[in-house]
Order: structure tokens, then C-alpha cells, then sequence
């Protein structure tokens, strides 16, 4: 198999495309497994990773769009798996993927997966590595990352929702509102993802290059990051 096309869905859409994308996997992709799988209508079963932990005020948002337009098209909470894996925090501990490769792996022993959503580039990079040997063969949908090569993607094949942001029609549409501005303070986290999206930033701020100056929270702390914020000087953004 090979990864497929990227859907590109800008805002809260992405919730109704990610479901649509499991309905299609779970009547029609999935269908070849059918001889394999179980009786033809059972209800599928969707194994949704999570690349951090849970409680996260996006991963909220995320779970509350895409439970809510699930539920509206029938699919039952019941045939729903979550697993959290914080890799994140846990970065530091060379242990925590063998780990959770074993205990996922024994989890899902007697349940059948039908379809693997992996949450953000750190939990599709645990699906293609340590993760090869959960459901094999299963098709994943990747959200907010891009496909995986051929090679990396071996026997599973895969589709990609990516939310596209537009940050240089957002800082336009700031300095409208704020044109004496001097500063643009662009917040970000310090994981890979969020790292990659601070470089889009400075890549679409580059129009005001010489007229305002940029900084980043890329290496801040969170306690450090709410200091600044909150002692921005006049005419900062």
C-alpha cells in the first residue's frame, strides 16, 4: 500500500473531514478485511494516539468536534479507543516507548482495531516505529502531520488531514488594527511540532523584515512565557 492524497481543511471543518475520512475508512477501505476482520456491518472499531497527555485545552477542543460529529453520524463512543501516549514530557525516558509499545500491543491483543488515527507528528512517529506491529496492515488517518514516504509507511496505508494556517493574512490583518506597531511576539511551545510552526511564522513575517521586530517563545519555559507576555513594552503585539 501507499499513502494517499492530503486533504487540506482549513478550521473547525477539519472535525466533519476527520469523521467523514473514518466513515469512508470504516464502509469502504476497510471492506477488503472484511473475510479477516469479522461479519460484514459490524461496527468498527477506531484507535485514535495521542501524541501528549490528556487535558490539554486543544486536545479538548479536538476530541469535543470530533465526538460530537461522530456521534451525529451513529458511530458509538463504544467502538472509540484513546490512548494518550505524552510522549512529550516523557522524552527523557529511553524506557517509555518500549514501554508503551508492549502495553499497547497487549491492550489490543483480542480487540480488533479497523483504523489508527494518530494525533501530531510524535504519536505518527511511534505508529511508524515502535508501532508497526499494532493491527499491521490496519489503514491510519495522520492529523496535523504530513504523509510518511513510502518506505516509512511499509504495508499501511495512510491519509492526511492537515490544517492549513494562515499567519501572514492574520499579522496583516493585525496591523490594520494596530499599525503603530514595533514588535510581534509570536507564541509557541517547544515541541517539534510547535517548533515548525514558529519557523512558518518567521518564514510568512518575512514581508516586514527591517520594519518590526520578531521574537519567538520557542525556548521559554511556560512560567517564563507568561513573564513576557506579560510585561511586553508599548506597541507590541
Amino acid at each position: 500500500m501507499i499513502p494517499v492524497e492530503v486533504h487540506r481543511c482549513p478550521g473547525a471543518s477539519r472535525f466533519a473531514a476527520l469523521a467523514l475520512l473514518c466513515l469512508l475508512f470504516a464502509t469502504s477501505v476497510l471492506g477488503q478485511a472484511e473475510g479477516q476482520a469479522g461479519v460484514q456491518g459490524e461496527p468498527k472499531n477506531v484507535l485514535l494516539l495521542y501524541s501528549y497527555g490528556h487535558g490539554g485545552k486543544g486536545i479538548g477542543v479536538f476530541d469535543s468536534g470530533l465526538l460530537d460529529t461522530l456521534g451525529a453520524a451513529g458511530v458509538s463512543t463504544n467502538n472509540l479507543y484513546f490512548e494518550y501516549l505524552d510522549l512529550e514530557r516523557n522524552a527523557g525516558n529511553p524506557r517509555l516507548r518500549q514501554e508503551l509499545r508492549t502495553a499497547l500491543l497487549n491492550r489490543y491483543a483480542l480487540h480488533r482495531i479497523d483504523l489508527i488515527v494518530t494525533v501530531q507528528q510524535p504519536a505518527l512517529n511511534f505508529l511508524l516505529q515502535e508501532g508497526r506491529e499494532l493491527a499491521p496492515g490496519v489503514p491510519a488517518i495522520t492529523v496535523h502531520a504530513p504523509l510518511p514516504s513510502v518506505d516509512e509507511a511499509g504495508d499501511r496505508r495512510f491519509v492526511g488531514l492537515v490544517a492549513s494556517f494562515d499567519i501572514q493574512g492574520t499579522l496583516e490583518r493585525a496591523l490594520d488594527l494596530f499599525p503603530d506597531t514595533e514588535r510581534v511576539l509570536i507564541v509557541s511551545g517547544a515541541s517539534d511540532a510547535d517548533k515548525k510552526m514558529a519557523q512558518a511564522a518567521a518564514q510568512a513575517s518575512a514581508p516586514w523584515a527591517g520594519r518590526l521586530t520578531f521574537e519567538y517563545t520557542t525556548e521559554l519555559s511556560l512560567a517564563q512565557l507568561l513573564d513576557r507576555v506579560g510585561k511586553l513594552p508599548p506597541h507590541a503585539i
